[in-house]
């Protein structure tokens, strides 16, 4: 030791490359071997610099690791941990990455060897999200975007998902890239199609855009969401969607879930008011008749007569009399309790009572009714007629009159 240093100290960078390197060498070992670590840092320090990608220099880096270590130096570790991994190969190279990570609880401090390692195992959630919460910290929001893409790539799923939404929401915050942000959102819902928060964002963009794919959304989120609300609200507006655009027979199971829900869901008198063109266009009575008798339900006094006058026509056309006869009688008790006239004109009495008469009283047969009609004018009713002289209906079947009830 002595002599390498009276040689270093009068020869200096005179004297070959070769003859520096062993000569700081053996200063290090011995420096290490007695324990002065300041002298052996010194020492090794010039290894590295004289031979930064030999053998020499490796083992240098690889003493010098030790002496930071023994120290308690954290930053002079880490610089040689970093030094020796971009050097080495890898399982050992990963090896170094992880120890040189380790040295610093913030994760800012420790990025140099977070991110090699983000890129040897971009799935890792940990290393991923250290390597994320250390760019926020240095205000690299760029990076983290593409630190998050990269992993979601990686993953899939929910996890990829999360990714994906919190990278859309630095774009749009601190990178104020909208448009990027909305197409990120979009890869989360499709990357875990029953991630709520991402099948929402997604949703909210493209109603702000008119995007005609906001159905499909809002399909993968009905889907996605248990019964409650919430699911109630997305059907009723993917049915508004499907009406609109045209397909109107289309929404009918989507209103029928809504009125399911019961009177007092949100969207109930809505889907209903809905439900009744398209059932009227569809022929199927039964359920006009009951979805016209719910609607009943919910409307005013003013509106309720015709609705329930409306729901015993499809009762009757369907062959459920005596559910027609209890409409009518309901609709004739709403008339009079609104304040509404009865029904008098020829058009109406053509429309219910003649209707439901000779759907009673004969069978079916329009001319057996008209054979046993007096000659004289009939009374004035809405709903019915009296039974024939010699007929034998049940009285339950029996037409009402105007103040029946």
């Amino acid at each position: 030791q002595p002599y390498d240093r009276r040689l270093l100290g009068a020869a200096g960078e005179e004297l070959a490359t070769p003859v520096r390197l062993k000569a700081q060498l053996r200063l290090g070992y011995a420096a290490l071997g007695s324990g002065a670590y300041h002298d052996a840092a010194d020492a090794l320090e010039a290894v590295v610099s004289l031979d930064p990608d030999g053998e020499k220099g490796r083992e240098a880096l690889s003493l010098l690791n030790e002496v930071h270590a023994r120290t308690q130096n954290a930053a002079g570790q880490f610089r040689a941990s970093l030094a020796l991994a971009q050097r080495s190969t890898g399982e050992e190279a990963e090896a170094l990455y992880r120890r040189a990570a380790e040295l610093f609880e913030e994760p800012k401090d420790a990025l140099d060897a977070l991110l090699p390692l983000a890129k040897l195992h971009p799935a890792d959630s940990r290393i991923v999200d250290r390597a994320a919460e250390g760019l926020i910290a240095l205000g690299r929001y760029g990076d983290v975007v593409d630190l998050f893409e990269r992993g979601a790539d990686a993953t899939g799923g929910e996890r990829a998902a999360q990714w994906l939404m919190r990278a859309a929401h630095l774009t749009e915050s601190d990178l104020t890239a909208d448009d990027r942000a909305h197409l990120l959102r979009e890869r989360a819902a499709r990357a875990d199609p029953r991630h709520v928060p991402a099948l929402r964002a997604a949703a909210n963009a493209q109603r702000r855009r008119a995007d005609p794919r906001l159905e499909e959304t809002l399909a993968q989120l009905a889907d996605a969401l248990s019964e409650g609300e919430e699911r109630a609200a997305v059907q009723m507006e993917r049915a508004r969607l499907l009406i609109d655009a045209g397909s109107a027979e289309a929404s009918l199971p989507l209103l029928q879930e809504v009125v399911a829900r019961g009177a007092e869901s949100a969207g109930y008198a809505e889907a209903l008011e809905r439900m009744i063109p398209i059932l009227r266009d569809s022929g199927d009575q039964p359920a006009l008749a009951r979805a016209l008798e719910a609607r009943a339900a919910v409307v005013s006094a003013e509106e309720r007569p015709a609705l329930l006058l409306e729901a015993a026509r499809a009762f009757e056309t369907a062959g459920q009399l005596e559910r027609a006869v209890g409409a009518c009688r309901d609709s004739l008790r709403g008339r009079a309790g609104a304040g509404v006239a009865p029904p008098h004109s020829p058009t109406e009495r053509g429309g219910d009572a003649g209707s439901l008469r000779r759907g009673r009283g004969s069978g079916g047969d329009p001319r057996a009714a008209r054979r046993r009609a007096p000659r004289s004018p009939p009374p004035r009713r809405s709903f019915g007629a009296p039974p024939q002289v010699g007929s034998r209906r049940p009285r339950g079947e029996q037409g009402l009159r105007p103040g029946d009830g």
